[in-house]
């Protein structure tokens, strides 16, 4: 019985190493062709031009800086797809996504194609990351791939790191897609373009962040700027730490302010069938700069400027939800999704007349910014 049970045991124990066996799919870094970054224009013929800048190493082995430059690749073809099958016999190595950072969508492309049925194979191939940034810009994805400057290897480098900037909100493709599927169908994506460098010596232009561009359904419908971007982070609760400056006249100077808690309420209502919506907001600021005579530990002069911010705040909002509403009437606020959460029945019953709406929906403000930390520097009078 025992040598019985040892036979079935060694059987047992083979049968599963000639299952384990095994890296018959696996691709070693050599073979590989890593993406950094990519986007897509328009070409001739209406096709779609697929570009994506790939990391060379370096052979180099004794240097401290991170070594290696980048090459640009590109093909057409009648789809994303296509176009990637095309860039693959161009490449003697195998495109590998997964550490591609940014996704640029060439302006013109996205308002006379959308961008829904491109990115939704971006986020279909295996392994590609959702997290990657994505982008709108006036120039063409090659041009802004190719670029490079003084600080940064590549132009992807340049775009990471902007995009971390806190005066627009970080889309990555995950989000864009849940915005997608948000009742308002509609988005937001940063737009970016080749600006100059500041830089004096320098002739080479740089990407730089110029504003966000809207989109409705799938299509850009226009675009707001950096300050009224601001604005949107608010509904957006994309908020991470700005610096918030109010200029007082009376005291002739200004006092900055960084937000170190921010969380936006959308609660709609319905009032003689009339739907509206309240933005409740609740947010911390702490005293970075007083450029003014004000004791600001003072409880009523931190309570004046308290009253400023609150105004300030309430511009700001009153601003972005004018544009969207009557300019653009595109409802990248989140309106439509918070009715839906609160009146689904109401919401099913007229979902089909949103377009009409939305720009009629009339909105009030319940702001409450309060000063965390004003500081113990007194000023002395002067």
């Amino acid at each position: 019985m025992n040598s019985i049970r040892y036979i079935i045991l060694l059987t047992s124990i083979f049968l599963t190493l000639i299952f384990l066996t095994g890296c018959w799919n696996s691709n070693e870094l050599n073979q590989l062709a890593i993406v950094t970054g990519g986007g897509i224009d328009k070409a001739d013929d209406n096709r779609i031009r697929f570009t994506v800048q790939i990391h060379v190493p370096s052979s180099k082995k004794d240097s401290n800086e991170s070594l290696g430059s980048t090459s640009i690749l590109w093909a057409d073809g009648v789809n994303t797809a296509d176009a990637l099958s095309k860039l693959q016999i161009k490449s003697p190595r195998k495109l590998f996504f997964g550490q591609m950072y940014v996704f640029i969508i060439n302006e013109k492309f996205a308002k006379e194609n959308g961008v829904r049925d491109q990115l939704d194979f971006l986020a279909r191939v295996p392994d590609t990351r959702l997290r990657n940034k994505l982008f709108i810009s006036e120039d063409s994805v090659d041009q802004i791939l190719s670029s490079k400057t003084k600080l940064e290897k590549s132009s992807v480098e340049t775009l990471s790191g902007i995009s971390k900037k806190l005066v627009v909100p970080a889309i990555d493709l995950n989000y864009f897609l849940q915005m997608q599927e948000d009742k308002g169908q509609s988005a937001v994506i940063p737009k970016i373009r080749m600006m100059e460098p500041d830089q004096k010596e320098s002739n080479s232009m740089t990407p730089a962040i110029v504003g966000t561009s809207i989109l409705k359904k799938d299509r850009i419908v226009g675009e707001i700027d950096v300050e009224t971007t601001r604005g949107l982070m608010w509904f957006r609760n994309k908020i991470e730490h700005p610096m918030i400056t109010i200029v007082l006249d009376d005291e002739k100077g200004s006092v900055s302010f960084k937000t170190l808690h921010a969380r936006t309420e959308l609660l709609p209502r319905i009032e003689n069938g009339e739907w509206k919506m309240t933005v409740k907001t609740l947010s911390s600021v702490d005293v970075v700069q007083n450029a003014t005579n004000l004791q600001i530990p003072k409880p009523d002069v931190t309570e004046m400027l308290e009253k400023k911010l609150n105004e300030d705040l309430q511009k700001r909002l009153e601003q972005v939800v004018q544009q969207v509403q009557q300019k653009f009437k595109t409802d990248v606020l989140g309106y439509a999704e918070a009715i839906y959460r609160k009146y689904p029945k109401q919401w099913y019953a007229k979902k089909d007349h949103w377009d009409e709406i939305f720009p009629e929906i009339e909105t009030e403000y319940d702001l409450n910014v309060k000063i965390l930390k004003p500081g113990e520097y007194i000023r002395q009078r002067q």
